[in-house]
């Protein structure tokens, strides 16, 4: 499970992992747009410094957008967004026109993560009213750091290592990415495996991460490593509503479960399970 989490087995509660690799995870709302935003800014800050984010910063965000119509040439689409930050630098919330995304590096499991993204979306329905929601996204990312005596393979199951050519044809960096259509909730996966020489990054599409990592992903010299990106979302128009909302997520965090057990060995889950925290 990207969270860590072991399966419930007879009934009983998932509990974390002694040393679960997940170091980032992110809920993404998108819903209609909201051209006046910043007319509720000032309201939308102090709830959120309330609540526990009071850092607060503004920015933009510029993003390649392409036209409906053939031919048309790609243009540079720029808009603002709002960044709410707890005061130890490990959780936020990034507000745009028409999305607002949480994410964290002190994951401590599903149900209290779902707890803080609701939080943040029951301030922008109280405060600015969406018309709709037309996405909903989670996403984890695990930090495969093989030990000294221990390769990348020894934990991705073989379908993900990619090619191994002999030396000295080593590559430094690989990407692969697969993606399913889930019919029964309407829904796309989207497995993303990174392995690089290198210190612990974010994948490109990401950019820089301003939060605080946990101590145990703060390495100070890089090495072979592999990043499993875990992207699962559900595109349909309904209600700005907590619940659906909250529904959503869960939905997609069980499909997120069996993905990340299906791409990781066992060796692998009795070294994550067996770990200190």
């Amino acid at each position: 499970m990207s969270v860590g989490e072991l399966a419930p087995e007879s009934g009983s509660v998932p509990e974390l992992w002694g040393s679960a690799p997940v170091y980032l995870v992110l809920a993404d709302l998108r819903f209609s747009p909201v051209q006046l935003m910043s007319k509720y800014i000032d309201e939308i800050q102090e709830l959120m410094r309330q609540g526990g984010y009071p850092e607060y910063k503004k920015g933009d965000v510029t993003r390649l957008f392409f036209g409906e119509r053939d031919g048309q040439e790609p243009e540079l689409e720029r808009t603002d967004r709002w960044v709410f930050t707890n005061s130890a630098d490990t959780s936020q919330f990034i507000l745009t026109t028409s999305s607002l995304v949480f994410q964290t590096t002190e994951y401590c499991g599903h149900e209290s993560f779902f707890d803080q993204t609701i939080f943040g979306a029951g301030i922008i329905k109280g405060s600015v009213k969406p018309a709709s929601m037309h996405r909903v996204g989670l996403r984890y990312l695990d930090a495969i750091w093989p030990t000294a005596e221990h390769r990348v393979s020894d934990y991705l199951n073989a379908g993900l290592v990619g090619i191994e050519l002999s030396q000295p044809f080593e590559s430094s960096f690989s990407q692969s990415e697969y993606r399913f259509d889930l019919d029964g909730i309407a829904s796309t996966l989207v497995l993303r495996v990174f392995q690089a020489d290198s210190t612990l990054r974010l994948p490109p599409d990401l950019g820089p991460l301003d939060l605080e990592l946990a101590t145990r992903f703060q390495y100070e010299h890089g090495q072979r490593h592999c990043v499993l990106d875990v992207d699962h979302f559900s595109e349909s128009i309904s209600n700005f509503d907590s619940h659906l909302i909250r529904d959503s997520l869960s939905k997609l965090h069980g499909k997120i479960r069996f993905a990340f057990l299906d791409s990781v060995t066992e060796f692998a889950q009795q070294q994550w399970k067996g770990g200190d925290k």
